[in-house]
């Protein structure tokens, strides 16, 4: 029997036909040509073209890859000539998405497009194409049929607030996805409004300058959504939570679990007994001095975060040793800024009370200390680190004098965040 025969029923292998066993042995035989044929083109197609590793996805073009020479002048007259509304500024904010890769290549489809954009105007009350287009330039790269059939689905699944208001801050995850950003939204209004008390406001949540941020928290999925909300609870208390949500609601941007270790490090780096002081016997957490202790080192951090929301992130970015940099940063400043009064006020005792009742009243003072470790490459030694201790010790002088100039001894306004921390 040959293998390129088509073989009849009757030919089809079976023990009972098979009493010496060479169909069976034909059969085998063949299957061993076959995985052979299978495995050497596998084998050819392997070697023609070797395994790559996995690369990441392609970002934005790169600033003036392809920019003709003198094409930012032409574009800009061409705006604004055709599309008169825009300012000189916003024109030039065009120009600059043009610029990085933003917009359509060819500048008639973009005054086309806009035009388009217009018209859906009075379909959508409160739909602005200016204010989208400024906001969401990546909008004029799609079709105007694409965005009215994403902005209509859109209002049908979350008819609480009018989708042409929200479409400068989100237009492109709405155009992306339109019910699943709402599906997200009303699985996020639900957990706000269960578990703080919170009415969700797109419109101040989802700004034009937080649009790629947006988008990122809006890629996540609703049980997540809900999941964060939970841990917000969990580590801050309903009333905290609430007012860290109402101040920024960007912190449900991170995972769980990285807010759990951002606000662990933060505890350990703001301790009142000092980061890394091993804790007396008589004074572990099972005690009541102990219990009360660590309750004041939370209140603190809670106070922390709710100031200043953005340093989860950073705890999160630099973990626990680089927050210890930048507190470390913030005394050095005040010991060494050729002050009097500064350098007597992270000396002697009461001082770490001082210095976190100074970061309580002043978060800038900890934000700038953090941005120079993150611009130190995780130091703050060198020129860099001299750069941000004469920023942050300028900035506590200023605190100083509004104190009424105390000096080293006195309280400052962050004394009650440390009260009763030794």
């Amino acid at each position: 029997m040959t293998d390129g025969a088509v073989r009849p029923r009757r030919d089809w292998y079976h023990p009972s036909r098979d009493a010496d066993g060479q169909l069976f042995q034909e059969f085998q035989a063949k299957w061993r040509r076959g995985n052979a044929a299978a495995k050497a083109a596998a084998e050819a197609a392997l070697a023609r073209q070797p395994l790559q590793p996995p690369q990441p996805p392609a970002g934005p073009p790169a600033p003036d890859a392809d920019w003709p020479p003198g094409y930012d002048t032409v574009l800009l007259s061409y705006i604004r000539e055709h599309l008169p509304e825009l300012g000189e500024e916003e024109a030039g904010a065009l120009v600059e998405a043009a610029r990085r890769g933003l917009l359509p290549a060819n500048k008639a489809v973009i005054r086309t497009r806009y035009l388009h954009l217009k018209d859906l105007e009075p379909r959508f009350p409160g739909f602005s194409a200016r204010d989208a287009v400024l906001g969401q330039p990546r909008l004029l790269r799609h079709s105007a049929a694409k965005l009215l059939k994403a902005m209509a689905l859109f209002q049908d699944c979350w008819p609480s607030d009018p989708v042409g208001l929200l479409m400068p801050g989100m237009g492109e995850a709405l155009l992306r996805d339109p019910v699943g950003v709402a599906h997200r939204l009303q699985a996020l209004s639900r957990a706000l409004r269960s578990e703080l008390g919170v009415a969700l406001r797109p419109r101040e949540a989802f700004t034009p300058d937080r649009a790629e941020a947006s988008a990122a928290f809006l890629a996540a999925a609703p049980y997540e959504l809900e999941a964060r909300v939970a841990a917000l609870v969990t580590l801050f208390g309903r009333g905290d939570a609430a007012a860290l949500v109402e101040r920024e609601l960007g912190v449900l941007a991170l995972p769980s679990q990285v807010v759990d270790g951002a606000v662990g490090a933060l505890r350990e780096v703001f301790a009142a007994r000092g980061h890394r002081v091993p804790v007396p016997a008589d004074r572990h957490v099972g005690t009541p001095e102990g219990a009360a202790e660590a309750a004041r080192d939370r209140a603190y951090v809670t106070a922390l975060v709710v100031a200043w929301p953005g340093v989860l992130e950073a705890a999160a970015v630099l973990g626990e040793e680089g927050m210890a940099r930048a507190l470390a940063l913030v005394r050095r400043a005040g010991m060494r800024s050729r002050r009097e009064d500064l350098d007597l006020r992270y000396d002697g005792s009461g001082s770490r009370s001082r210095l976190l009742a100074d970061v309580a009243a002043r978060p800038e003072l900890l934000e700038a200390a953090v941005l120079g470790v993150m611009g130190a490459g995780g130091g703050d030694e060198g020129v860099a680190g001299a750069r941000v201790q004469g920023e942050v010790a300028e900035r506590l002088g200023q605190m100083v004098s509004e104190l009424g100039g105390s000096g080293g001894r006195g309280e400052g306004e962050g004394a009650k965040a440390v009260e009763g921390r030794s």
